[in-house]
Parts: C-alpha cells; structure tokens; sequence
C-alpha cells in the first residue's frame, strides 16, 4: 500500500504529515500568519469508524487516479477480517461483523492514511487548506468567522 500512498499523495498534491516536524515546517511555510485563522478536528473514534463501506470508497476513489489492481484491493480488505477471542470465546463487536481497522498496526496505519487523503479530497472545495495526521487535521484560511463556522458545518 505504500506504493498506493506515495502516489496518490504525489498526483493529488494532498499532504498527510508522518511526524511533529512535518507540521513545524508547514506552520512556518504559511505566509501573513496574522491575516489567518486555524481550524483544528478531531476525527473521535477514527478507526473504528472506518467501514468496510467508506475504505471501499476510499480504494475506489484512489483508483481513478493511481493503478490498483483487484487483487492488491482484495488483499487490502481481506486484512481487514479478524478475529478476537477470550477465555476460549469468540468476541462479538455490536456492528461491522469481522471487519476491523487495527490500531497500533502498520496495516491499520496505512489503511487510515488512504482513507484519510479521500476525506481530504472530499474537503477540497472548502475555503480552508486542510492537512492530517490521521485522526488530527489542522488547517487554515483568510475567511470570517463566519464563514468559519458555515465550514465547520459542511464538514
């Protein structure tokens, strides 16, 4: 998935930040910082609110801009199955069967990441310029406040 990750950030011009520096560097790359106002979300909850429906359409949007082929999609979602068990029983998550985003894993890290540029890209449109760490975004713009809160609205 790294591939699919290199490449997507490459083409869509999208940035996810893989460290504190990372964010250090782009906070002092902005320009007229005292003209800007900055929003920063919390995605609550990330993982597990990745579905099997939104990675779905996270692999199919990515698609359209870089190859994937069917199996690396098949491969991508059947990583996603796992099984818990305690004390010789199976552990029954409330919904989403055995569809599971692990935290703590590489696979789980990747998963969020591509799922984290199609939500990007899903923001795009918006008057803000907004960049992640997975679960934490921040961004900023030259807007009202109100025009700050109409977005935060949207998103």
């Amino acid at each position: 998935m790294s591939r699919i990750l290199d490449e997507l950030k490459q083409k869509t011009g999208l940035t996810q930040w893989k460290n504190s520096y990372e964010v250090i560097k782009w906070f002092k790359n902005i320009k007229e910082k005292k003209k800007c106002s900055f929003l920063i979300l919390d995605v609550c909850e990330y993982y597990p609110s990745i579905t099997n429906k939104l990675l779905n359409d996270a692999l199919n949007w990515a698609s359209r801009i870089v190859e994937i082929t069917d199996e690396e999609k098949k491969i991508m979602l059947s990583s996603k199955k796992s099984l818990l068990f305690k004390d010789g029983s199976a552990f029954r998550k409330k919904s989403g069967g055995d569809f599971d985003v692990t935290m703590g894993s590489y696979d789980g890290a990747e998963t969020s990441d591509i799922v984290g540029l199609f939500l990007l890209s899903e923001v795009e449109h918006l008057e803000v310029k907004f960049d992640c760490f997975r679960d934490d975004w921040l961004g900023f713009s030259r807007m009202t406040a109100r025009q700050k809160e109409i977005v935060k609205k949207k998103i």
